[in-house]
């Protein structure tokens, strides 16, 4: 029975706490960057951002209430001056006696984070291919010693310091990689109001694990099994891209915040 508890932990963290967990901290750091783009002067250079993170969350919606057969109606993926400043929406109904829909508002909730973390990932392999290797081959190694969380956060913070080394020969494609990565990563975040509307789903969600668990852990539930592996690798690559997110949404919002500062004193300084 220990040994099943275990396994099913396991089998939820590395599919679904993880993700709960860690974006509900970046909605922390989300909101310390609307924070700095709500400075009159700074929401111009945080329109940017918003531009490219807003569709992405949106289309996460969108996919997910397409998938668990929700009606999708009126949506909108990037609306910068909506004078009620909402950027973007996805309006959805679905059977509330649908076990499959219920689970699908689980999804709904969590998605758009999918969404923006893999993006994360597919900016570091296409611009940032060596360090991103190096990162694979560091979360394999931390994976299979069972290091702690602190081992993943060093990553980040090595890869940041890595991301900013330039050279010459391909000082375009790191300059442009690492700007997208700024604008993305203040939208690695899961919203918490669209959370506890998926109460009902996330329930259905962790029964299903359970189920799973039940199931298969006289197959897969030892340690060393390639499920349990892949579970390992997968918690250690997501809390890297994790910890790496959010250094660069706070690095974002300083950004912003110091450039909305420095309009506003050339602005002081022209009167």
């Amino acid at each position: 029975m220990d040994a099943l508890f275990v396994y099913f932990i396991r089998l939820w963290f590395s599919f679904s706490g993880v993700f709960v967990m860690m974006g509900l901290l970046g909605e922390g750091v989300n909101r310390l960057f609307c924070r700095a783009a709500g400075m009159r002067e700074g929401r111009r250079f945080a329109l940017l951002s918003f531009a490219l993170y807003t569709p992405l969350r949106e289309l996460g919606h969108l996919v997910a209430a397409v998938i668990f057969g929700h009606r999708v109606g009126d949506y909108c993926l990037l609306n910068l001056y909506d004078p009620k400043g909402e950027l973007g929406f996805v309006e959805h109904s679905y059977r509330p006696h649908s076990l499959i829909a219920n689970l699908g508002n689980y999804f709904f909730a969590l998605m758009p984070l999918l969404f923006s973390l893999f993006s994360v990932f597919l900016l570091l392999c296409g611009f940032f291919r060596g360090e991103a290797g190096e990162l694979l081959s560091s979360v394999r190694t931390h994976s299979v010693s069972g290091a702690g969380i602190l081992a993943y956060a060093r990553e980040a913070l090595t890869l940041l310091g890595s991301l900013l080394r330039f050279r010459l020969s391909d000082f375009f494609r790191r300059s442009l990689g690492l700007l997208l990565l700024l604008l993305l990563s203040p939208g690695v975040y899961l919203s918490f109001a669209e959370l506890k509307d998926a109460l009902c789903g996330f329930s259905i969600f962790l029964f299903g694990v359970l189920l799973f668990a039940f199931l298969s852990e006289a197959r897969f539930g030892k340690e060393g099994s390639p499920l349990t592996v892949f579970c390992s690798f997968l918690v250690g690559i997501t809390l890297s891209l994790f910890f790496l997110s959010f250094l660069l949404a706070v690095s974002s919002s300083l950004l912003v915040a110091l450039a909305a500062l420095a309009s506003r004193g050339l602005r002081g300084s022209q009167k």
